[in-house]
């Protein structure tokens, strides 16, 4: 497996812009460091749309460009906030 710290000596050396965050989420995903999608993008034109690390390790799934993600918890705290924000200001 490639150390993390590997990547910054390779990325003085020019690369192509999506073989080189391929590399880098590679390296964190053999690591477990990562797990998830990437979406990049440049002025418009995707670059890189890939899954890296398992969705599931208890099924062994791993992550593809179109793995959905429960983030109803995030959005609840937000809800919560602007609901208290909202009812402040009436008072």
């Amino acid at each position: 497996m490639k150390n993390v710290d590997e990547l910054y000596i390779k990325a003085e050396i020019p690369m192509d812009q999506k073989q080189q965050i391929n590399e880098y989420m590679d390296i964190l995903a053999e690591g477990n460091y990562f797990n998830g999608c990437v979406l990049a993008s440049h002025k418009g034109k995707v670059i890189l749309n890939e899954g890296y690390g398992l969705s599931s390790y208890q099924y062994a799934i791993e992550n593809t460009p179109i793995t959905k993600f429960r983030i109803g918890t995030l959005t609840s705290h937000l809800r919560q906030q602007l609901f208290f924000c909202f009812t402040s200001k009436r008072s």
